[in-house]
């Protein structure tokens, strides 16, 4: 498989540089739907299928030594979806803390992950960071 590298925009390694853990730079959202939870297994055939048209989410941050040129966007050789799908319960209905993502990205990864929850009713809950932020 050959390796994809896209150098970052100088805007973008501003943020990348600029991300800590006591400022996260990525975003969250929930989707709740009505009837039964798709199983981690549909759900990662569905992010699978979808993950073409956004090459972004199978790529990982690369640094030059010493900060010298501007972070790449390289192809993750070693990417696999079940380490971006999860299943989590969740509390009793009305505990809606749960909710939101609460580990900080990693520059390990791409920039997205999806767990799935239910209780009567299901949801999904992303973790995303624009283009050119530290996954």
């Amino acid at each position: 498989m050959s390796q994809t590298q896209d150098r970052m925009s100088t805007l973008d390694a501003g943020f990348f540089y600029a991300e800590h853990h006591n400022v996260p730079m990525h975003t969250g959202s929930v989707a709740v739907f009505d009837g039964p939870t798709p199983t981690r297994a549909d759900l990662m055939r569905l992010f699978e299928a979808k993950l073409p048209r956004v090459p972004r989410y199978r790529q990982v941050v690369r640094t030059a030594p010493f900060q010298l040129l501007r972070p790449v966007w390289a192809d993750d050789q070693e990417f696999a979806i079940r380490h971006h799908v999860r299943h989590a319960s969740v509390p009793a209905p009305g505990a809606r803390s749960s909710s939101r993502p609460s580990r900080p990205s990693s520059a390990d990864g791409p920039p997205t992950r999806a767990p799935g929850a239910d209780h009567g009713r299901s949801r999904a809950v992303a973790q995303t960071v624009p283009p050119g932020l530290r996954p």
